[in-house]
């Protein structure tokens, strides 16, 4: 029997990788999580719930504009 499915922006969640749906969402539709080497490509995604997941943060600003002051900081 195979293990049961969720959506990945609420597995990232239930996993601790993001601590909101909107962040995970985010960081999915930016290219940055992969599920067993595999990238995801839609937050409603069905992944196996005990799949490998590797996740990268979007970015830590609300907005595009704190990455342009970071850099110029």
């Amino acid at each position: 029997m195979s293990p049961p499915r969720k959506r990945a922006d609420t597995l990232l969640v239930e996993r601790g990788l993001f601590e909101s749906r909107a962040r995970a969402q985010a960081a999915i539709e930016a290219g940055l999580v992969t599920a067993n080497d595999k990238q995801v490509m839609k937050p409603s995604q069905s992944i196996a719930a005990d799949a490998v997941l590797q996740a990268q943060p979007a970015h830590p600003f609300v907005s595009r504009g704190g990455v342009k002051l970071a850099g110029a900081l």
